[in-house]
């Protein structure tokens, strides 16, 4: 009778087996769920960050920031093309300009108050010839090409 009542009760042993692998099962099972709704968690976070006030508010000041520093060096840049032009302009005029060429004998060929070639000259034309401090109006009355 021993033997049978030993026999039909579960062994303790196998007992406690039985509940260490239910208990980690559960433990797995929770610590899985957990770490999944962690994940969730983590994700909703980030999705409302990135679409927050605060995130759309600096990334337009950014935006902002990036063309004010854009906009100042182009004004910089055409300032300073603006003011290269001014300086090769004034250089220009004043190498151009009759009283800054004090050479004997220098004149400027003007007809309708306009610099002309000589090479565009024709018998009959009226033209001015003009010096740093005088001005001749005259009339071509002979060509002669010289080779």
């Amino acid at each position: 009778p021993s033997n049978a009542i030993e026999i039909s009760t579960p062994n303790i042993n196998d007992m406690r087996l039985l509940s260490d692998n239910i208990y980690n099962d559960i433990d797995s099972s929770f610590k899985t769920i957990i770490f999944n709704k962690q994940q969730e968690l983590k994700h909703i976070y980030n999705s409302f960050k990135l679409n927050s006030i605060d995130a759309k508010f600096e990334f337009i000041q950014n935006n902002i920031k990036n063309i004010k520093q854009n906009l100042s060096s182009v004004f910089k840049n055409k300032l300073q093309e603006y003011a290269q032009n001014i300086i090769l302009l004034k250089q220009s005029f004043a190498q151009n300009n009759p009283k800054n060429k004090q050479k004997k004998s220098y004149v400027q060929i003007t007809k309708n108050d306009k610099l002309i070639d000589v090479d565009t000259l024709n018998i009959e034309d009226e033209i001015s010839l003009e010096s740093v401090n005088n001005i001749f109006k005259c009339k071509i009355v002979a060509k002669k090409k010289i080779y």
